[in-house]
């Protein structure tokens, strides 16, 4: 079941935001279980495709956790003692709001401040002869003084 279906030629591959979370609620960043369910959730709300998931209990504190979508992942790590969760979401489907998951995501874990950095990825390299090939040649070497 992947739900990733091959774009327009002249389109991204994919979607790729890094969510800096701020200032959250420690209780919900702390306990692997209540992070799970409430990411999990946050993925239903906005149709995500679950296909697995795995989340860790660190000592003395931090959850890392990863869903893994047929869209293609969301991934967490926590430092509640800091109040700050680190996100990485990656979508091949322009179905799967970014924006909208982001304030989702706010709110779940009780963020006072949210900084996001999206880029598209896989865009196509204009100037490519054919897939992989450079559109000039490679520099030529510079010979050494006196050879």
């Amino acid at each position: 079941m992947n739900a990733c279906v091959s774009p327009p030629p002249s389109a991204a591959l994919g979607q790729h935001s890094l969510f800096d979370l701020w200032e959250c609620d420690p209780e919900r960043i702390s306990n692997r279980d209540a992070l799970r369910d409430a990411l999990l959730g946050v993925i239903r709300e906005h149709r995500g495709t679950i296909v697995e998931q795995v989340f860790h209990q660190f000592s003395p504190h931090g959850v890392t956790g990863v869903i893994v979508l047929a869209e293609s992942h969301l991934a967490i790590h926590t430092w509640p003692e800091h109040g700050f969760a680190a996100l990485d979401l990656f979508t091949c489907s322009a179905t799967l709001d970014h924006a909208a998951i982001e304030r989702s995501l706010g709110e779940a874990l009780g963020a006072r401040r949210i900084e996001r950095r999206s880029e598209a990825r896989g865009l196509p390299q204009k100037g490519l002869a054919n897939e992989g090939a450079p559109s000039q040649p490679p520099p030529k070497a510079i010979p050494a003084p006196g050879a």
